[in-house]
């Protein structure tokens, strides 16, 4: 298994103000280069972080004027993250029907907006189900947007895991037919149609290198140990699953956030960074608060 780490952070700064800063106050210093005009960007080099806090509120940028004052400049610090917008779709249900083969669903969108996502939400706790999804203008001719797309739900006393979302290329009909394969009729408790719009932020990505793998026999679990070469900001892991059979693990993501030597060696303190489902029907992609960090777990 391979895991890779994807992380962003830009600095904006604007304007000017003057101050006198004792810059010999701190332990690390670089030299901007470059800088012209009164707006500038600039994208914190990937050594930086281990030698700021956690917050990076120690960061200062200083310019130094002919007479030897000092300028201290203000920024604006901003992660580069994804813009995502969702924008719901009003629509009404037709009619529900079954034959031989299923159930049937047919909605009609009452704007002319293009979705690509439609949210389900089923009172059956327990199914695993294929569903077709047909779009048309005028319900005599039915044109195919996904065919055989499984959904899931797992509900019991160790576990409470649903996968109910369809995900499509986006489509613009004034009709949707939700086709069902199964000898049970679904409940449809809700249904939400809309189109998602993600703007993707600005990444860097980072191999995780190799892992250090333990299994537990008599718990039944597997902790992989991670270092990075130095400390990053991390807000985005993607784990790459070699198994092309169904699987359903559930994941939590730690970070060593303080150490201390005893006798016995190193305690370490880890915290929470992410939890999770990794399964074979999603993106194994786990989102985090930007937090910097070396070690995981």
């Amino acid at each position: 298994m391979k895991l890779k780490l994807s992380i962003f952070s830009c600095l904006f700064f604007f304007a000017c103000c003057y101050a006198v800063a004792q810059m010999d106050a701190y332990s690390y210093a670089r030299e901007l280069k470059g800088v012209s005009g009164q707006w500038h960007k600039i994208e914190l080099p990937d050594d930086i972080f281990g030698k700021t806090l956690y917050n990076l509120n120690d960061i200062r940028i200083f310019g130094i004027m002919p007479d030897k004052d000092t300028v201290e400049v203000p920024y604006l610090l901003q992660l580069a993250t994804d813009k995502i917008e969702e924008k719901e779709v009003s629509f009404k249900m037709l009619n529900a029907s079954s034959n031989s083969r299923g159930y049937y669903f047919t909605f009609q969108t009452l704007t002319d907006n293009p979705v690509n996502e439609i949210s389900l939400a089923i009172g059956q706790p327990n199914f695993d189900w294929r569903i077709d999804l047909e779009g048309s203008q005028d319900q005599s001719e039915w044109f195919t947007i996904i065919r055989d797309y499984r959904i899931l739900s797992i509900r019991n006393g160790l576990t409470d895991f649903a996968f109910t979302k369809l995900h499509f290329p986006v489509s613009k009909y004034r009709y949707f037919r939700l086709f069902f394969n199964s000898r049970e009729k679904p409940v449809l408790s809700g249904v939400t149609i809309a189109r998602k719009e993600i703007q993707k932020g600005e990444l860097r990505t980072f191999p995780a290198g190799k892992l250090n793998a333990r299994n537990n026999k008599q718990t039944k679990q597997t902790d992989i140990y991670i270092r990075l070469s130095m400390p990053v900001p991390v807000s985005r892991l993607r784990l790459n699953v070699k198994d092309t059979i169904d699987y359903y693990r559930p994941v939590s993501i730690q970070y060593i956030r303080d150490s201390i030597k005893i006798e016995k060696g190193w305690l370490y303190d880890y915290g929470m960074l992410a939890s999770g489902i990794l399964n074979s029907m999603e993106e194994a992609t786990f989102k985090c608060n930007s937090t910097v960090v070396q070690n995981l777990k």
